[in-house]
């Protein structure tokens, strides 16, 4: 069963740059605007599809190796 992370990060051009990331790799990820400004972030949301733990690893080392620091909204995970 999929489930849709969300990821938070600094700023607008953090999440765009982390959409392209995830979807040169096969990964579903769009990018939202909250509504107020998230925990550490500009209010714009990354958000992930996934099937499994093992992908939401692949997800977060790509974010990493790009040099996009991120934290996983409340509520959210596998």
């Amino acid at each position: 069963m999929e489930k849709t992370i969300r990821y938070g990060v600094g700023s607008v051009s953090r999440a765009i740059q982390g959409q392209k990331v995830l979807q040169r790799n096969g990964f579903r990820a769009f990018v939202h605007r909250a509504s107020g400004k998230a925990a550490g972030g500009c209010g714009h949301t990354l958000w992930v599809t996934v099937e499994n733990e093992f992908r939401r690893a692949q997800v977060e080392r790509l974010l990493s190796a790009a040099g996009i620091r991120f934290t996983v909204q409340a509520g959210d995970g596998v």
